[in-house]
Formats: structure tokens, C-alpha cells, sequence
């Protein structure tokens, strides 16, 4: 619970889509990039610390007064030699989920002690790793040994599970993506747990690799999710019958769930938003938003303006909220690179995906937006974008090309304005 809001994976009605729940609205703002909010956190590096080691793979758990740890899981000492990318509760009140390398787990919450034995899912590990791109989270932002394997990790590469679970409210049946048993496949589970153990209820067929982290509809009646080709599916959380499918729905974070079911996507590089009809798969509306970059930045002869959405998209009862980072596209149309020159957290409107709000942001996100019941918003930023821009691209640009848009990341508060 953060501020009073719930935050889970669970599609937990009226949950509005699968990290955050229904918030007190926010008045929309005046205009592009005032009126709504104000900066009351500046972002801060989180450094190095001098005793983190990569090889070390634990599951704790903390206590929420001091902060101290109450107990701590060895996961290699259980044959889990990945990490949960995000532990979830199973209906029996245990704490645990699914790990990169597609172990189920589970522990008790008082004493850590494993409540059940480990599930090992069938599937295989995802593509093989690939290069980062240069600059990425440098100048101090990553320690360097962290930077590939999360790059990975945000892709898929290299493991069997990149997602986070998704828990049923009812049935308390977990969903889960994960690669299939071939790099061009993937599967959707359902996993059902109880006294006894852990099972899996059904394994649904799905296009290559890990796909997106799986997402419950209102109703609780379906599960969603999007393959590496941009394929959604919709399938029976009962059964895992295969209910519809529809093809170019982007897919690069996992679908958000509105109030009246409508399902968000998008496509990062085309800086396009689609509304899917979460009932039968239609397209609602398709949005693009280069508009935005070329209201906001001043025109430049050798480079057009275009934005590029950068986020996990965040639903609430009065919107969409997701970061546009507004770019000049530099180089060949087969080798254009978008060069972040200001972000934008954009309030969307759901009914038709025109913007009717906004804030500047410090930095790029590549994760999300959280609200609280008072109307806060806290932000992520990942600076994966920016650092890339100027730690790995600057200096190949001639001088009256180069950003000084120096990343920052860490994270942000902010409050309604006036308040």
C-alpha cells in the first residue's frame, strides 16, 4: 500500500490496470506543460553501493519500522539461480512468484522458511544477450557490471521469465509469460497454488519470447498479454482457451486496463497509443504524438521532430498518463536515432487519446507513473534514453547536433499545484 492506493499485480477490481488502482482525480491543467502539478523532489543517483555483489541472489524480507531484515532466503541453495522480478502474495498468504529462470516459490512470511516445493516451469531460456547500446547508463547512473544484464532483462535475453505475475482476486490462480521451449516461442501460464503446492493450471501457446507481463481484465474473466511481434491475446482466465487475438498492438510494456475494460498499448519508437476493445479485440483509436514534439521544440533545418513514448502506460479514472520524450530524429531513415531533448509526462484522454495536460519532467522513464489518493504522482526515471544520447551518441555528432540534456534519473514527487 503506497498512500493509501494498492499496488499489486493482481487486476484486483477496480483496479485500472495491473500496478495501480483507482485515485481521486486530478483537475486536468490549463495547458501544455503547467497548471497541473508541481516538482517537490528533486531526483537523486543511486551510486554504487561498496558491498552489492551481482552473484549474490536472496529473497528478504524487511521490517517496515526499522528497515531491518527479519529473515533471508538463499535462492541457489534451492536450485533458483534467478531473482523474482516482482514477488507477488499466493491465496494462502505466502510470499514468493516466479524467477527469471522459471522457478515457482513460495515462502513463509514469518519465518522465510520455503512453504512448498519449487515448481520448475518447462520452458527454456529467451535469445541470446546482444550488445548494449553505447553510453547506456553511464556517468555513474549503473554500476557497469549491472548494465547488460539489466538490458537483458528488459528484453528478454538470456532468461526464461522477464515479467511480472499477474494474481486472479478471486481464484488467487497467478498468470505468468515466459518463453516457450524454443527462443520463437512463448507461453502464457496459469499456475495454481494451495496447501499442497504449486501447479500448473494451463500453459496457453504464444508468438516468441517472454512477451509482456500479463494483464487480468475488470471482470476477472480474461488474461492478456502481447508476443514479441506485437500479437495480443486475450485468453480464458478459467480455462486458457484462446478467446481472441489481434495483431499489431505493439506490445513493448504490458497492457493497461481501463475502468470500463478498454485495453492501452503502444509503440515506443512510432510514439503511437492504441485502444483495444478488451471484449473482442478492435481498435478503438490509434494515436500518434510527434505533434506534441513539434509544438515544444523549436524547428531545426536537419532534423525532424518527433516523440517516442517511453513508459509503462499508467490508467486512472480520469486518463492516461504516460512520458513522451520529445526528440529530433538525427541520421538515415534505416539509422534515425531520436535525441531526447525534453520530457513530457502527458496527461491522455482515454476516449480518444488526445493530450490534455502535461508536466516537463527532469529526465526519461522507461518505467512508470505511481498515483496516491491525494492526486500525487511519483515518477521513475530510468535515464535510459537521455544517458544513451549523450553519454553514447554526442560526441559522434558534430558540435550543432549535440544535447545538453545531461541524464539524471532517480525519482520524483509531485503534487497537485496549489497544494
Amino acid at each position: 500500500i503506497v498512500g493509501g492506493v494498492e499496488n499489486f499485480g493482481t487486476g484486483r477490481r477496480p483496479a485500472l490496470d495491473r500496478l495501480f488502482n483507482r485515485h481521486r482525480g486530478i483537475d486536468h491543467p490549463e495547458g501544455q506543460f503547467g497548471g497541473l502539478v508541481e516538482q517537490v523532489l528533486q531526483p537523486f543517483r543511486i551510486i554504487k553501493p561498496g558491498n552489492l555483489d551481482q552473484n549474490s541472489i536472496r529473497t528478504l524480507a524487511l521490517d517496515r519500522r526499522t528497515g531491518e531484515p527479519r529473515w533471508v532466503a538463499d535462492l541457489p541453495a534451492l536450485g533458483i539461480n534467478g531473482f523474482f522480478i516482482t514477488p507477488v502474495f499466493s491465496a494462502q498468504g505466502h510470499i514468493g512468484g516466479v524467477s527469471t529462470d522459471g522457478k515457482v516459490a513460495f515462502f513463509d512470511r514469518a519465518s522465510g522458511k520455503l512453504a512448498y516445493p519449487v515448481l520448475d516451469l518447462p520452458g527454456a531460456a529467451g535469445p541470446a544477450s546482444e550488445p548494449t547500446p553505447p553510453g547506456l547508463w553511464a556517468g555513474g547512473l549503473l554500476a557497469p557490471e549491472f548494465v547488460r544484464p539489466l538490458w537483458d532483462l528488459l528484453y528478454g535475453r538470456e532468461i526464461e521469465v522477464a515479467n511480472t505475475p499477474a494474481v486472479h482476486p478471486d481464484s488467487g490462480r497467478i498468470f505468468i509469460t515466459a518463453a516457450g521451449a524454443s527462443p520463437d516461442s512463448g507461453v502464457l501460464y496459469g499456475i495454481d497454488t494451495d496447501n499442497g503446492g504449486a501447479r500448473i493450471a494451463f500453459a496457453a501457446p504464444m508468438g516468441g519470447g517472454s512477451g509482456t507481463s500479463p494483464t487480468i481484465s475488470i471482470d476477472g474473466r480474461y488474461v492478456y498479454a502481447i508476443d514479441d511481434d506485437g500479437l495480443m491475446v486475450a485468453i480464458d482466465a478459467d480455462s486458457g482457451a484462446r478467446v481472441w487475438q489481434a495483431a499489431d498492438t505493439m506490445g513493448q510494456a504490458s497492457p493497461a486496463v481501463g475502468p470500463d475494460g478498454t485495453i492501452y498499448s503502444f509503440n515506443g519508437l512510432e510514439g503511437t497509443i492504441v485502444a483495444i476493445d478488451g471484449t473482442n479485440g478492435e481498435i478503438k483509436w490509434r494515436q500518434q504524438y510527434h505533434d506534441v514534439a513539434a509544438r515544444h521544440l523549436r524547428w531545426h533545418p536537419l532534423a525532424e521532430r518527433v516523440a517516442t513514448v517511453n513508459c509503462v502506460l499508467t490508467v486512472t479514472d480520469n486518463g492516461i498518463w504516460a512520458f513522451l520524450d520529445l526528440n529530433y530524429r538525427l541520421g538515415s531513415e534505416d539509422q534515425a536515432f531520436p535525441q531526447p531533448r525534453r520530457i513530457m509526462l502527458a496527461h491522455i484522454d482515454s476516449a480518444n487519446g488526445e493530450v490534455i495536460g502535461g508536466v516537463e519532467v527532469p529526465d526519461s522513464s522507461s518505467a512508470f507513473a505511481v498515483p496516491t489518493e491525494d492526486g500525487s504522482l511519483y515518477l521513475t526515471l530510468g535515464a535510459a534514453a537521455t544517458s544513451i544520447s549523450y553519454y553514447g551518441v554526442n560526441d559522434k555528432l558534430p558540435f550543432f547536433l549535440r544535447s545538453d540534456f545531461r541524464p539524471s534519473g532517480g525519482l520524483v514527487a509531485l503534487k497537485p499545484r496549489g497544494d
